[in-house]
């Protein structure tokens, strides 16, 4: 099992449509099974820049899930993830 402690997010660049405004993320040691609970909620600035989250927990993989758009649509979109570990 990893610590992992930040998750960063960048948004797609040239376009405002898909940024990610509320979501969940989830922390598993199986692929397939991902825990009821989320490790970390929250919700993501309106922005273009880099956005970091902040999380304390331990597993091999994570899942991003966004709850709703900036923008209202359904479609959701990410031009860069990455984990920080540690």
């Amino acid at each position: 099992m990893t610590s992992i402690c930040e998750l960063g997010y960048l948004p797609r660049q040239g376009s405002t449509a898909g940024r990610v405004k509320t979501y969940e993320i989830y922390i598993s040691d199986d692929p397939n099974q991902f825990p009821q609970t989320p490790a970390k909620t929250g919700t993501l600035v309106n922005s273009s820049d880099w956005q970091t989250i902040d999380i304390d927990a331990r597993g091999r993989y994570v899942k991003l899930v966004g709850l709703d758009a900036q923008d209202g649509k359904p479609a959701m979109a990410a031009a860069e993830l990455t984990l920080a570990v540690g």
